[in-house]
């Protein structure tokens, strides 16, 4: 019934539809339509069930990616997510703004890998959102958080701050157990910190031992 709906719409020229990643159909309006739709949207009483489910599906969404974007699909999850921008966006402010912000602080986590390689000024609005709400959830939660905006700044080169959130990143992991993660964390403070030259003896051996923890663990 929705993929008839949808073509419906399509024969009347209300919806275009275009070949998307991977050969998706992905569908658009015409930003007047598209604005008189988000009117009738927010008048029709349901705007927090539908941001709440986008939400949570662009949350399992960027979860998916990140279990498999390192395989064999890398390149055709980050185009995925590329062309996902204005959705992520909107599901990280919908989310990270609400009474409970789990499903955005899972989304910020799971972006790691994205926010590494593509990572913008604009994904630092929502990354430091995340942190600030972050600061009340668990570790398990909280840790990968800081991890993600950790590798956003990497990406941007700001060194200071990729070295502190991967520190308490790492402190967090180890309460929780997760050495493998501690070690990925303390890595990311050893690259940031090998800028300063006083610092590389210390930086050489952190990496060093972040190898042979990951090396005894099974490096993943």
């Amino acid at each position: 019934d929705v993929v008839d709906f949808l073509l419906s719409l399509v024969d009347k020229s209300l919806l275009f539809v275009d070949e998307g990643v991977g050969g998706e159909p992905r569908f658009t309006l015409l930003e007047t339509i598209h604005e008189f739709a988000h009117e009738m949207f927010v008048s029709s009483g349901e705007e927090d069930l539908i941001r709440t489910r986008h939400a949570a599906y662009f949350a399992g969404l960027a979860e998916r990616f990140s279990r498999e974007v390192r395989g064999a699909g890398q390149g055709v999850w980050h185009a995925r997510l590329q062309a996902e921008r204005a959705n992520l966006s909107a599901a990280l402010s919908w989310s990270l703004a609400a009474p409970d912000p789990g499903t955005g602080l899972r989304l910020a986590a799971a972006l790691m890998e994205h926010w590494y390689y593509h990572g913008t000024l604009e994904d630092a609005r929502w990354a430091e959102l995340a942190l600030d709400k972050a600061a009340d959830a668990q570790p398990a939660l909280r840790a990968p958080v800081y991890n993600s905006v950790g590798t956003l700044y990497h990406n941007l080169g700001d060194m200071p701050r990729v070295a502190a959130l991967h520190r308490q990143a790492a402190d967090l992991f180890r309460q929780v157990g997760d050495e493998r993660n501690a070690a990925w964390s303390l890595m990311f403070v050893s690259i940031a910190g090998s800028e300063n030259p006083d610092q590389i003896d210390a930086c050489l051996a952190t990496t060093q031992h972040s190898l042979a923890t990951l090396r005894r663990l099974g490096a993943k």
